[in-house]
């Protein structure tokens, strides 16, 4: 594009503010994988403040397990190895957290999460 601005010269703050908006499924499968910055701004914990559980399916079978555990390599995904994965992206800024209401957060997960 000639004359034209490209969305990674987009100053940090401002998407760091888009990325905020977005659900885990899109902060951990999609916005990474973009391009480096991209990347980059969104391991900023200021996208990580909300962390949403409830749209995920973490059954082996899921196109959400299945393509987490593709783009990071694991074999098997778990919602506690998930969710203690997205708390350590916060850096201790999540500020709300809405666990999925099928099979609920264990005991040792609700202490992890409120230790860090």
């Amino acid at each position: 594009m000639e004359g034209g601005r490209r969305w990674e010269e987009m100053p940090a703050d401002c998407l760091v503010d888009i990325f905020r908006r977005l659900g885990l499924h899109d902060l951990t499968l999609s916005v990474p994988f973009v391009c480096r910055c991209w990347r980059r701004v969104s391991l900023d914990p200021g996208c990580w403040r909300r962390l949403d559980f409830r749209s995920l399916d973490f059954m082996p079978w899921s196109h959400f397990s299945r393509s987490f555990t593709s783009c990071y390599r694991l074999s098997s995904l778990s919602f506690s190895a998930f969710m203690r994965f997205v708390v350590a992206r916060s850096r201790g800024s999540a500020a709300e957290l809405l666990f999925p209401l099928s099979f609920g957060a264990s005991i040792q997960d609700l202490t992890f999460v409120s230790i860090k």
